[in-house]
């Protein structure tokens, strides 16, 4: 995922809770993998496999450098 597609409701929520940041960060990009993969059912899917998505969103943010501002 480039940084340009985050979106601008990351973005937001990520303003809106700086002292969670990280957090609120790695949810928000886990609920995005989760609706590019199910689409429609993409809640269905985050709850069956949150565990992997959360961790792909902590070592994106910890790899890519337009993110460091939402690391811990």
């Amino acid at each position: 995922m480039a940084d340009e597609e985050l979106s601008d409701a990351f973005r937001a929520v990520v303003r809106q809770f700086p002292h969670r940041r990280y957090r609120h960060a790695c949810a928000m990009l886990a609920r995005q993998e989760a609706f590019k993969i199910a689409g429609p059912s993409w809640s269905e899917y985050f709850e069956e496999h949150r565990g992997r998505l959360i961790e792909e969103a902590k070592e994106l943010i910890a790899s890519r450098s337009g993110l460091a501002k939402y690391r811990r």
